[in-house]
Order: structure tokens, then sequence, then C-alpha cells
């Protein structure tokens, strides 16, 4: 007697397993070599059983839902792998996230993401002096345009998303963050090939990095509020530091 070897389980499954009852959805795998094929066997839906590298299932409304999927060899005695199982899960309203950033920068584009493809979204900012949806805003993703605003603490960014017949909402608070305020000290005049400190004096706490453009063609990047700098040629050079404000990126420049 011939005992043939097994198929080896199958690596994915690629498909939502967040679903709305009662809608069609599609599957697909990939099988190892052209050896096997793929035998999908579906819990709380049709088809029941089928075989491909692609399949559309019908979600029944109630579940549960799940897809067992195995590899088997074209050849007799068509062995079975052991098998990849799948729960599919109904979506509920504690599945819809808001991807993006918490804290912004005034006068700064920020762009925002809803977790999953629902039939129709409403976006909206409050209060809406502290920003405008510039592109997006019955879409899935948003671009959000940040005003020179912060008379309050944030603003609250409110999705609204129409899925399964189901109105889900979510809010995520965002906090608007003003620009440093950067005022750079200089010497009027100084000796060329003499070495010259140059200091931004606002040293906010929260700063992560200095950028300093001397004018003559060289930079410099510091995490403190000081640096030095040689001129050797005698002329005018306007020198400028911007300041960037920790993880948000926010930056303010003085000449």
């Amino acid at each position: 007697m011939d005992i043939s070897s097994r198929p080896p389980k199958p690596d994915n499954i690629s498909g939502p397993n967040e679903i709305c009852p009662g809608r069609s959805y599609q599957y697909s795998a990939s099988v190892s070599s052209g050896d096997y094929f793929l035998r999908w066997e579906v819990t709380g839906g049709t088809p029941a059983t089928t075989s491909g590298s692609n399949v559309t299932i019908q979600w029944d409304a109630t579940g549960p839902y799940a897809i067992d999927l195995l590899q088997v060899t074209n050849a007799e005695p068509h062995c079975v792998s052991d098998t990849l199982d799948w729960n599919i899960d109904k979506l509920t309203a504690d599945s819809l996230t808001i991807s993006g950033p918490d804290t912004v920068c005034i006068n700064s584009f920020s762009n925002y993401t809803a977790n999953f493809a629902a039939d129709r979204y409403e976006w909206s900012l409050e209060p809406n002096r502290f920003g405008s949806i510039v592109s997006g805003k019955s879409k899935q993703n948003i671009e959000v345009e940040w005003h020179n605003d912060v008379s309050l603490p944030g603003a609250d960014l409110m999705l609204k998303a129409f899925y399964c017949d189901t109105l889900i909402t979510n809010t995520s608070q965002i906090f608007v963050r003003p620009a440093p305020q950067a005022d750079l000290s200089i010497p009027d005049t100084a000796c060329p090939g003499s070495s010259q400190t140059f200091v931004e004096q606002t040293n906010p706490s929260s700063a992560k990095k200095w950028l300093w453009d001397f004018g003559d063609g060289t930079t410099d990047e510091t995490q403190s509020n000081t640096t030095t700098h040689t001129y050797n040629s005698r002329g005018n050079y306007n020198v400028e530091v911007t300041i960037v404000y920790d993880s948000t990126g926010c930056a303010d420049s003085s000449h």
C-alpha cells in the first residue's frame, strides 16, 4: 500500500472577517502547488461547500459564521490538509474606528480614515472654526485643513457610517496645537573666521529640534536652542532658525 503525504495547511484567506448579514462577499486564497486544490466549507452562508481559489459567499441573516479552508490533493485518494479556521464576525458599533493624528498644528493638513468600507459616510468637525474638511467628506478617507484658531483645547472629529442598514457613530478628539514662537538672538557684526553663538530665546520645553540656516549655504540641526557657526567671508547673511514641535511637526521660523 502506498501512503500519500498530506498537503500543507493553507497559509491565509483574503477577504473581510467582519460582515453585514445577508450580503455577499468575495474571498480568495492560494494553493501551495499545482498538485492541490482548495476546498471551502462555510458555516452560516452559501454555498456550504465549494472549491477554487476565489469564492463568493452569501452570508445568512443569523449566523454564527465561519470559513474552514483545506488543501486537497488532485490525485486519488484526495488527501486533505489540516484546516485553516477563519471566524467571521458581524459588524458592530464597536468596530468603527478613526485613524489619524490626535494632535495637529494650526495651518496644517491631516488625513483621517475609517477602518472599514461602509455604504455611506458623513464626516463633520465641531466647532467647525477649527478646521475644514477639504476632501472626502462622504468617503472613507478625508483630508482636514486646520485653521489658526486655538481659543479652545481642541475639536471633535465626528463620523457617521451607514452600514448593514444601521447608523454607527464615532468621535475622535483632536488637539489643535499652536506653533511655537521662535525668537532669534544673533550678533549684529562679526569678524571673518571667528566663531559666533546663535541662540533661539524662547526654548520651548516641548521642542523636538532646531533647524538652522546660516545664509551662506550651510545648515545645522540641533537638539538644543543654541549653536555656533563661523563665517569665513565678508558679507551680509540672513540667519534663520526653525523650531519643530515634538511628534506633531509644528514649526515656526525667525530671522
